[in-house]
């Protein structure tokens, strides 16, 4: 709804800027109602941006497109958020690099954007707040009663392949030489002991869903070792909170 509307998005819709907006704006609404007939409460997915590559602020004039596009995300945005609040399903954006909202500022801002609506929240992926230096807890406890959804992925900054790759690299997500990567969970840099009480802690009682991008592993050896690695980690909440 957002962006990007060039050549890029031509796999899922082809046509012109215009009929893509009217098409994704379509989609999520219907998204929506289906939601709603199938009894799933939350809907995961991305905002988008005008500019895809508009977090990155070069040139300037990259700053004030960037900033115009909060007003476009509450105008088209808006309008969907209302048939979610009519079907009684939330919207939970996967705060994500190229995205409007990619960073705890952002986050802040697409919510003020929008006047605080309920309707909208985000999907917590600890994976993509690593890969920007940002601490996944402070995202969790700065928006914990708007986390409607979590993702279970790591990510690794490779130490042999970060001082000349980066943590931004280009180039297939299975090269090996690449500075940053996805994996499994336990086999990255988050610290999931900190992720699991921080989540209890903003009283979170919902699903981990376990999103495999480790380009090391095959999907059945990464879900066996993420269930493995997490179970142990999963705790009851308290039946009410003790202070000493």
């Amino acid at each position: 709804m957002l962006g990007p509307l060039d050549s890029s998005t031509d796999e899922w819709y082809k046509g012109s800027p215009e009929e893509k907006v009217k098409y994704g704006m379509e989609r999520m609404k219907k998204t929506a109602e289906a939601a709603a007939a199938l009894d799933v409460p939350v809907v995961n997915g991305f905002i988008g941006a005008p500019n895809w590559g508009a977090w990155y602020i070069f040139p300037a004039a990259y700053e004030e497109i960037y900033e115009k596009g909060f007003e476009l995300f509450a105008e088209r945005w808006g309008e969907i958020l209302d048939v979610f609040a009519a079907h009684g399903v939330k919207f939970a954006h996967e705060v994500h690099p190229q995205e409007q909202a990619y960073n705890i500022e952002t986050a802040e801002q697409a919510i003020k954007a929008i006047n605080g609506r309920r309707e909208f929240g985000f999907n917590f992926d600890p994976s993509h707040l690593l890969w920007q230096d940002i601490d996944p807890v402070i995202f969790i406890k700065k928006f914990g009663d708007r986390i409607y959804h979590a993702h279970a992925k790591d990510a690794e900054l490779v130490k042999e392949n970060l001082p000349v790759s980066g943590r931004i690299p280009t180039g297939s997500w299975r090269r090996p030489t690449r500075g940053f990567r996805f994996r499994v969970v336990g086999w990255g840099d988050i610290e999931w002991k900190r992720i699991m009480t921080a989540l209890l802690e903003v009283g979170y009682d919902y699903v981990l869903s376990y999103e495999h991008e480790d380009p090391v592993m095959s999907r059945e050896d990464g879900c066996e070792k993420c269930i493995a690695y997490l179970k142990p980690l999963i705790i009851k909440a308290p039946l009410e909170k003790v202070w000493w």
